[in-house]
């Protein structure tokens, strides 16, 4: 009796992890390899989904899952994202402590898929305008477990993460320091449209070295949108 009552547990933690994936555009590739579930069976799903969903909620990316990692680091702004979502990752223990071996496979599971559409969620909480997609998600943390070319490190100039080629011999620098436009941008809340795209809030002077860590992506507007949508 008590193998049945987990076969049922696993089988209604997998479906309902398969609508969450769903609710997030996930393709059907990254739906079965974190819940287990067959290609017919999220299919069935989706469209179920779909005929239910209000306001065009059903819709979901087209075309194959991304694979490469180096693909999405081509966008600045992405990479600025997945250098931030990673931390999450990190904080939350979504990411092992060691690498996993052959983490395509392994590393997947329902737990971890629970937890990374907790850290989506979240992410999209804080930043409102991300555009990282849950397909996007799941290709940098099985990319970051497996621990073969890519990592997690902190920017040499300032406390930010970036995600880091172990490949190169390159220093590891943040988008703002490259540009060299983290400095002096800095405004208050209420400067209008006179403040500077991309950025927010007190003097770097006036602000622990933690709080600024990949602060473009958190604009003050988007805190506050975020709030009022929390609050209704």
């Amino acid at each position: 009796m008590r193998v049945a009552n987990d076969r049922y547990s696993r089988e209604l933690r997998s479906f309902n992890l398969a609508v969450r994936m769903l609710a997030h555009e996930a393709r059907t590739h990254t739906v079965c390899v974190w819940t287990g579930l067959s290609p017919d069976r999220v299919r069935n799903l989706s469209s179920l989904y779909r005929r239910e969903a209000i306001n065009g909620q059903g819709r979901r990316y087209r075309g194959p899952c991304p694979s490469r990692l180096e693909g999405l680091l081509t966008s600045a702004s992405l990479r600025g994202e997945a250098a931030a979502i990673a931390g999450l990752c990190r904080l939350l223990e979504v990411l092992p402590a060691e690498p996993v071996v052959n983490a395509r496979v392994r590393f997947p599971s329902i737990a971890r898929g629970e937890r990374l559409c907790y850290v989506l969620e979240l992410f999209q909480d804080m930043v409102p305008h991300a555009r990282f997609t849950l397909d996007q998600l799941a290709l940098l943390v099985t990319t970051l477990a497996a621990g073969e070319q890519w990592a997690i490190a902190r920017c040499s100039s300032c406390p930010g993460l970036v995600i880091i080629d172990r490949c190169t011999l390159d220093r590891p620098v943040c988008g703002s320091c490259r540009d060299e436009t983290h400095t002096g941008q800095w405004a208050s809340p209420g400067a209008g449209e006179a403040q500077v795209a991309g950025t927010a809030g007190p003097p770097p002077s006036d602000m622990d070295d933690s709080v600024a860590v990949q602060l473009s992506l958190f604009s003050w507007r988007d805190m506050e949108e975020s709030g009022r949508q929390q609050a209704k």
